[in-house]
């Protein structure tokens, strides 16, 4: 089982850092971002990274997200970041719903 994560988890990556980049994303938070991203392409992302199909972004279903948009830190850091996440966005303790995610994606080009 535990390949077959790593391979979800790949795909996902290799998923979304293609979406992000047809999108104009840099990679970093300081350079681009994922500015007037469509709707249907926020739900598309949000399905990849939504391993378990629960309809909820954990944080490590997220951590590949931050992970492509800049974020550097420990694990510690990245759970501090998401909880952070979570009380901005969602009504949730378990993770970020779609409505979360857009949120954050369209939050981020308005800063």
């Amino acid at each position: 089982k535990p390949a077959d994560v790593a391979f979800l988890q790949s795909v996902a990556w290799e998923t979304v850092q293609s979406w992000c980049q047809a999108l104009g994303a840099s990679g970093s938070r300081e350079g681009g971002q994922l500015a007037d991203a469509p709707e249907e392409l926020i739900q598309d992302i949000f399905k990849v990274l939504d391993v378990d199909g629960d309809g909820l972004l954990s944080a490590l279903e997220l951590r590949l997200f931050g992970d492509f948009i800049g974020f550097k830190g420990s694990e510690a850091d990245w759970e501090q970041e998401f909880r952070s996440l979570l009380a901005e966005v969602s009504k949730s303790s378990w993770g970020i719903t779609l409505e979360g995610l857009q949120q954050l994606v369209n939050k981020g080009t308005t800063e």
